[in-house]
């Protein structure tokens, strides 16, 4: 482990629960809280009293103003812009207000950045992310399930079952040419379903993956796994292992991937460890000096995170009960 550190700071603070926190350039992001409008809630009624919000910042995260809000017991997460027709997308998930899980999950489009929404679709039932190329072909996942679409979500097939729960927000591992990789058992699979492409990586033996990290640009895919001599990440490129690399991570048998992606020329790397009551959070960063482990490291109770080039941002609880602060790398 190299001694640089890589230091962050609390940009924000909120009284509101953060529901997701997106970010679409390094100074434009967009996050989903909720409110509630009644003092004492029962459990799951505080979906049916809460007012949920859309909040944009146009300075990375140090002021925030509202541009969208609702009164109904549907809140909104998982944002992605489509370039190719100027759509912001979102998942919208909808409670009755009483009882816990959500009932249904749906895709909601915005043509003006945020500021106003309509229903694209209803999405397969307790869908976790999605990914969509343009207005018409996407994926979605729930625990382990991966759907895909290509007639604007008018139908969902189901195309593979996976070894690992992905969780909320957006997948790294679709790959060039459309493929989205998964584990399964002691291989990953990339598919593409409209151009009948079918891969798999075969593994070490002596290797248990844990999360994938698949470039969009490049034939480049990153596992994330350990085996008997620790925590490892493999390399692929064009579908075959160029590379074996030892990760300085500690905890290795106990630690749990939260979020794996790439920026910039930084590589990110953010696991938990479950303690005996709380979780400690262990933050990495691979740059052109190797791995540093980031000041934050060992801070409890992260919620959601968000990376753009080299930038960085979190949410997490902070010591004041019912606030959250998000927490941004600095430059």
């Amino acid at each position: 482990m190299n001694s640089r550190t890589y230091e962050w700071e609390v940009v924000g603070n909120f009284r509101s629960e953060i529901e997701s926190l997106e970010f679409v350039s390094l100074s434009k992001g967009l996050m989903s809280d909720f409110i509630f409008n009644k003092q004492k809630i029962e459990r799951f009624a505080k979906y049916r009293h809460s007012i949920n919000r859309i909040q944009l910042t146009e300075d990375a995260g140090k002021t925030w103003k509202i541009i969208h809000q609702s009164e109904s017991c549907g809140l909104m997460r998982c944002f992605q812009h489509i370039n190719s027709v100027g759509w912001l997308l979102s998942i919208k998930v909808v409670y009755d207000g009483e009882r816990h899980p959500p009932l249904n999950f749906m895709l909601y489009k915005s043509v003006n950045e945020g500021y106003n929404w309509e229903k694209v679709c209803d999405l397969p039932y307790s869908t976790k992310g999605f990914y969509f190329f343009d207005e018409y072909n996407g994926y979605a996942w729930t625990f382990g399930k991966i759907f895909a679409t290509s007639n604007q979500g008018k139908f969902w097939k189901l195309v593979a079952s996976t070894d690992i729960f992905y969780k909320k927000g957006k997948s790294n591992n679709i790959g060039k040419d459309q493929v989205i990789y998964y584990i399964k058992g002691n291989n990953i699979n990339g598919l593409n379903p409209w151009r009948n492409i079918d891969i798999t990586l075969h593994l070490p033996e002596d290797f248990k993956p844990e999360n994938i990290l698949a470039s969009p640009i490049l034939p480049i895919i990153y596992v994330l796994g350990g085996s008997s001599q620790g925590c490892m990440i493999l390399t692929y490129e064009k579908n075959r292992l160029v590379s074996e690399e030892f990760v300085p991570i500690k905890e290795c048998l106990q630690f749990k991937s939260e979020c794996f992606v790439s920026g910039g020329d930084l590589l990110n790397l953010v696991g938990s460890v479950q303690g005996s009551f709380f979780k400690s959070y262990y933050f990495y960063v691979r740059d052109k000096d190797g791995w540093h482990e980031e000041s934050i490291s060992g801070s409890k109770n992260f919620e959601h995170f968000a990376y753009w080039g080299n930038a960085a941002w979190a949410v997490r609880i902070s010591l004041l009960y019912g606030r959250r602060e998000i927490v941004k790398r600095r430059n």
